[in-house]
């Protein structure tokens, strides 16, 4: 199934109402190409120059059960070691991103040691560094 999110940067708030969020898309589409009925092909990646940015749900799960979408950072938990990661859409694949690694594309195999711990808009300024327990 897919979902979509929906950041609203003059409110500042989050909205994963999926009929509001469809309704946004719709009048986007139609404000900017009238003749374009696929609403999903206007889905554009992440922009922070909008007002409103859409972002695509994964299709995984992090180990709570929350839904992981493009934008989310997300934390990997190993015995000894814990690294945070972007998620992204590159490619037309879900990759997660961290400065310090090469991207991870096995990224539905990680969802069970997977956390999600905030988002590229409510949570900014998380650290994406190595930290070892």
């Amino acid at each position: 199934m897919i979902k979509i999110r929906m950041w609203n940067e003059p409110t500042k708030t989050m909205i994963y109402n999926q009929p509001l969020v469809l309704q946004a898309l719709a009048e986007q589409a139609a404000f900017n190409n009238p003749d374009e009925l696929d609403v999903l092909a206007e889905i554009q990646p992440i922009d922070h120059g909008t007002t409103i940015t859409y972002m695509l749900y994964t299709g995984v799960d992090d180990q709570t059960g929350k839904h992981i979408y493009v934008g989310d950072y997300v934390r990997i938990v190993w015995p000894h070691w814990q690294l945070c990661f972007l998620v992204k859409q590159e490619r037309g694949a879900f990759v997660l991103r961290n400065p310090h690694l090469p991207n991870i594309r096995q990224f539905p195999e990680l969802s069970s040691y997977m956390q999600v711990i905030g988002d590229v808009f409510q949570t900014p300024d998380l650290e994406l560094g190595t930290a070892f327990n």
